[in-house]
């Protein structure tokens, strides 16, 4: 499960950054440029429950009903939202073939 997260997160990296020199900046994707994936922990910290939820910005991990936690995932959904609908279908794309792999 890690090293399919790993995969997930790099995949997507690698699509925006690719996408980067096309897309618009906003505030939004100023806080979260690369609108990487929001990660559960899933016992990648086995100190925490599984369903925290990992800051990427402040490298925080957050209690899933947290205020916080439920910023993360509307800053990454707003990123997304940015992004136009070419770039949103490759973002996609490039998800599911890492979850594939």
């Amino acid at each position: 499960m890690k090293i399919q997260t790993t995969r997930l997160a790099a995949a997507a990296a690698t699509t925006i950054l690719a996408l980067s020199s096309v897309h618009a900046a906003s505030a939004q994707s100023f806080q979260n440029p690369d609108c990487s994936p929001v990660t559960l922990n899933n016992n990648l910290n086995p100190g925490l429950p599984p369903d925290w939820v990992h800051d990427p910005i402040t490298q925080k991990w957050l209690a899933p009903n947290s205020v916080d936690a439920r910023r993360v995932f509307e800053r990454h959904d707003a990123c997304l939202r940015s992004l136009s609908d070419y770039q949103q279908r490759v973002y996609q794309e490039n998800l599911q073939r890492a979850y594939e792999n």
